[in-house]
């Protein structure tokens, strides 16, 4: 039986929705959603899509966007393959990742900002693990104060600060600060330069005791449930 053609159009939103093979997590840690979110962001800007928003879960992930371009496919295949590629080899697992196809569905008019606030809230409540909302400048004072430096060590360009990377991984993961919102902040030269600061501290979490326990601390000092 063939495969029912995918509606893709220039202009088009979707709401986008992939799960882990036969349920399985495609999660495991940090460094795993650290991961699938730089691949996101590298789809979003290679794409051209439009992000409104995303919801990452334990073995499944949501996506609402608008492709430009009718281009959707494409830009899928980018981000699930690529993701799958280095899970297998990090976790050195063989088989499929992911549930075969991604499903979609259409959105349209104020259905986008229903959906939006609908799903977050619905999934969020089933995975507490899930944290938003914390303010940049209340992490950025944590970092600060844990390390013992200021924001101009903070902005200093090609610092080798711990500080430095641990903010960018913490602002990414627990803030509504974008690439672009974290320029200044860190010191880079442009935004595509942030996600070298989160793998950075993302490697150090996976061979480093020191920076576990310094991300567990800083959990708790902002307030945030160790997941």
């Amino acid at each position: 039986m063939s495969r029912r053609l995918r509606i893709q159009y220039a202009d088009a939103i979707y709401h986008v929705m992939a799960r882990g093979n036969a349920r399985q997590d495609i999660v495991g840690d940090d460094a795993d959603r650290q991961r699938l979110i730089d691949g996101l962001e590298k789809a979003v800007a290679r794409s051209g899509w439009v992000l409104y928003a995303f919801v990452l879960m334990t073995n499944h992930f949501h996506l609402v966007l608008k492709t430009p371009r009718a281009n959707l496919s494409r830009g899928m295949q980018l981000l699930l393959s690529s993701y799958a590629n280095w899970w297998a080899r990090r976790h050195q697992a063989g088989g499929h990742l992911f549930q075969g196809r991604f499903r979609t569905e259409l959105v349209e008019g104020d259905r986008v900002r229903i959906l939006i606030q609908g799903r977050a809230r619905n999934d969020l409540r089933r995975d507490e693990r899930v944290l938003l909302g914390v303010e940049l400048d209340r992490v950025v004072q944590t970092v600060c104060r844990h390390y013992g430096v200021d924001r101009s060590e903070l902005a200093r360009r090609g610092s080798r600060s711990p500080a430095r990377a641990a903010l960018a991984f913490l602002a990414r993961k627990y803030t509504e600060a974008t690439l672009a919102d974290l320029v200044p902040v860190l010191g880079v030269s442009r935004p595509e330069s942030v996600p070298n600061l989160t793998r950075r501290f993302s490697t150090w979490l996976e061979s480093q005791n020191d920076a576990r326990q310094d991300l567990k601390r800083l959990q708790t000092q902002l307030g945030l449930r160790d997941n």
